[in-house]
């Protein structure tokens, strides 16, 4: 019998004891560790700097300057180390240096230079955000090898390994990323910094993006909506092709993945060149594709569970010191199929399913995809340019086109199978305008102008049904102002934004007539924080928010079934705006050997915009649950932490928690979550291999004790439910044992990185709650992983 793991907290803390114990042995053991890196920190006028945050990459490991500005690693193995210097308002450097003897260990000093002072520097025209842009909202970056550590798999199932971020499912193959409980309209998704545009109401409707075409991948928790707008609320994902190389430079990577589960595989490459015969021209092309069949239970297949998706990007960028300008394009295609137990033809089958634990439909495995399904296609012009006016002020366009379209297939009689059941086609162009000004040595601004046009278009002619949610056309016109003041350990932050919105929709009567409405919303955002360093120890950062977001119009005019989703969604025309304020803290500690991260927040919404159950309804296409939208006001209370230990510099020993407490009775609300992690991670850079760890990871999910209370007979559901109410209880907590191991093997100017992973070690039959298919059956089980990627670079450190 395979264990499940539910609510055994006694192998948490074995994993604990045990990794402290196997520490202690290793510590034990190596003798050749006693190397240290040290110096000063110090301006331009060679005053010492204190609190100047210093980071190892390679290591993980990070400290600030003291009083002196003196900073000093020790504990570290023989080699060369890159060392990041950063500091608020002043320039971000890096500096190699070689490890030594303490006592032959010479000062490594350094000069930051003020950032307001060489503006012109550090303003990069390939990053959406930069540096100077994300210090004061909590961020969290993967890149390098954290990144393609992830590589193979959706953007959402990326990002769920970061503490506060989740992932809202169906079934095996979409997935969309849950900041602090929120998700879809309340996150923003920037691709090469242009908002992504899509079919993003939908809760399993995920990014269409491609993560093989990001450098990094930037996430901020906590409102971000005076920079980027309303649809921030939760937080804002920036997806960041890395910037085209330096002049005769080439760059490339080739990228090869298969999964054991569901007997798949992912292949990308990319190429990249600065041409020194026109100085300032550079190119890259980008491709990428999975091809997949069905996923399985530990005891079942899911079945029509496969996927498909092809991918490719091409970006021309010239660059001079003054001006710039880069054309940029992306198509994402992807299908998907939809579990086929999920489309039930009678009640009572669905309610067989839903308390019988076990699907309705299992097949043998197949690559095949059948109806259901999703087919999706976003293609993504983006042009962009830059003019540094002055050393201190810089103007910004960019100009994005973006056309999105999405057919979904269910099982049709008489032969209609072929023909789409809903297509949606979304265009959308917007343009920002924005200015940077350094108008005072500590004091740096930002002024910006966006405009928005939307049309959204039904093809009732080749689908032959009803409008799931309307055509429309929206309007939108966008003003906003930030400032920033830093200076020693202080740094603050002020913002303010205007939005207009115009939406027409074109709805019919009961007689289907054309009805035309049209509607009107002025929002407004304001924000402010600020950071402060009481120490070298110590960081904390404080931020306030407050935002209005008008209702989208799925929410209020959905009607129809949601092939997707296998249900019918209900829109609710009385909607009203939603109000919210977003009050985050977050507080920082670490030395050499300790880290503490501490992000406790508070969510408040005046009329909470969220889905309901009401009932169960036979169709001609089946039997679905029935979910309406409906507001009242919520809260959201949470604290994201993370502890890390290490008592030698490659062995680490981490927990990081996502704890969130909302209001009750709202459904799709994720649960509280902890992640219970040992790493081995030599150091240094070996004649043969490169950058080699191992680890395991213990994931522990609790039940959502939050969740709306399920009826006690799904067969007999009243007519109009007074309290809020679910199809089945929220499933009980699981424990998932993760392992990875990897390595890189470098050569001349080139390298071969590879990895493996294993996820749900036991095989172990579990349900998560923000699972939209956790009615009809258990999420995936074991699954291997094997990752090679092959990259050059014509300046590739040795």
């Amino acid at each position: 019998m395979v264990p499940r793991y539910q609510d055994n907290y006694y192998l948490v803390l074995f994993f604990w004891v045990g990794g402290l114990f196997w520490s202690g042995l290793m510590a034990q053991s190596s003798t050749d560790c006693r190397f240290v890196i040290h110096g000063y920190v110090h301006d331009d006028h060679h005053s010492p700097l204190a609190g100047v945050s210093i980071y190892i990459p390679s290591l993980k490991r990070g400290l600030v300057s003291d009083a002196q500005g003196a900073y000093r690693f020790e504990q570290l193995c023989p080699g060369r180390y890159v060392l990041v210097f950063q500091y608020m308002g002043y320039q971000t450097k890096s500096m190699e240096i070689e490890a030594c003897q303490s006592d032959e260990a010479p000062h490594n000093d350094l000069t930051l230079a003020d950032e307001a002072i060489h503006l012109e520097e550090i303003m990069i025209s390939e990053k959406a955000l930069s540096t100077a842009d994300r210090q004061l909202q909590k961020t969290q970056v993967l890149e390098g090898g954290d990144l393609a550590r992830q590589q193979g798999k959706n953007l959402g199932q990326i990002l769920q390994n970061l503490p506060g971020v989740s992932v809202l499912q169906t079934g095996a193959g979409i997935a969309k990323p849950v900041i602090q409980g929120l998700h879809s309209q309340r996150i923003m998704i920037l691709n090469n910094g242009i908002r992504l545009e899509g079919q993003q109401w939908g809760m399993e409707h995920a990014p269409e993006i491609d993560p093989f075409l990001a450098q990094d991948i930037t996430v901020i928790k906590g409102s971000a909506t005076v920079e980027y707008g309303v649809d921030a609320l939760a937080g804002a994902i920036l997806v960041n092709p890395p910037p085209l190389p330096e002049a005769g430079q080439w760059q490339g990577n080739m990228f090869l993945s298969g999964q054991s589960n569901n007997r798949g595989g992912a292949l990308a490459g990319s190429l990249a060149h600065r041409l020194a015969q026109i100085p300032g021209l550079g190119f890259r092309i980008q491709g990428s594709g999975r091809y997949a069949g069905d996923t399985q239970a530990p005891d079942y297949v899911l079945s029509n569970t496969g996927l498909r998706e092809y991918s490719f990007s091409a970006e021309l960028g010239y660059k001079q010191e003054k001006w710039g300008g880069s054309v940029f394009f992306s198509q994402f295609n992807t299908e998907i199929g939809i579990l086929a137990a999920a489309h039930i033809g009678n009640t009572t089958d669905l309610f067989r399913a839903i308390e019988s634990g076990q699907p309705a439909i299992v097949r043998d495995f197949t690559y095949t995809i059948s109806n259901p399904r999703q087919q999706v296609a976003h293609n993504l012009l983006k042009v962009a340019a830059f003019w540094k006016i002055s050393p201190l002020a810089r103007l910004d366009f960019q100009y994005g086109l973006q056309n999105n379209q999405r057919d979904e297939f269910d099982i049709r009689r008489g032969g209609r199978s072929d023909k789409p059941a809903i297509r949606i086609r979304l265009l959308t162009q917007t343009a920002d305008l924005s200015i940077r000004l350094g108008h005072h040595a500590h004091w740096q601004g930002k002024l910006g102008l966006q405009g928005l046009w939307q049309d959204n278009f039904n093809d009732v002619e080749a689908t032959g049904t009803a409008r799931l949610i309307p055509d429309f056309d929206r309007y939108g016109a966008s003003v906003f102002a930030l400032e920033r003041f830093s200076r020693g350990r202080w740094e603050w932050e002020g913002g303010i934004r205007y939005d207009f919105v115009f939406l027409r929709s074109y709805l019919f009567d009961e007689e289907d007539a054309l009805l035309r409405d049209e509607r009107h919303f002025h929002n407004f955002s304001l924000s402010t924080g600020g950071a402060f360093r009481p120490n070298k120890d110590w960081i904390l950062r404080a931020h306030l928010g407050y935002a209005q977001r008008n209702p989208w119009v799925n929410e209020l005019y959905s009607e129809g079934l949601h092939h997707g989703a296998a249900a019918i969604e209900e829109g609710n025309p009385a909607l009203e705006a939603e109000g919210s304020l977003k009050l985050t803290l977050s507080a920082e500690w670490q030395n050499d050997k300790w880290q503490l991260l501490l992000n406790p927040y508070w969510h408040h919404f005046q009329d909470f915009i969220f889905m309901e159950a009401r009932e169960i309804r036979l169709t001609i296409r089946g039997a679905f649950p029935v979910f309406a939208f409906t507001q009242r006001a919520a809260d959201f209370v949470g604290l994201d932490a993370t502890l890390r230990y290490k008592p030698l510099p490659f062995i680490s020993v981490q927990t990081d928690m996502a704890y969130l407490h909302s209001t009750s009775g709202l459904l799709w609300i994720n649960p509280s979550r902890f992640k219970h992690s040992l790493r081995f991670a030599p150091p240094g850079e070996g004649k043969h291999f490169r950058e080699v760890y191992a680890g395991l990871a213990l994931v522990q999910v609790v039940r959502q004790r939050f969740a709306p209370e399920a009826v006690e007979d799904v067969a007999n559901i009243p007519t109009n439910p007074q309290n809020a109410f679910d199809f089945a209880p929220a499933p009980p907590g699981y424990m998932l044992l993760n392992l990875e191991a990897g390595l890189q093997i470098p050569f001349k100017k080139h390298a071969l990185r590879l990895g493996l992973e294993i996820e749900n070690l036991f095989n172990v039959n579990y349900r998560d709650y923000l699972n939209r298919y956790r009615y009809f059956a258990d999420d995936v089980g074991r699954n291997f992983t094997l990752r090679l990627q092959y990259q050059f670079d014509s300046h590739f450190s040795h």
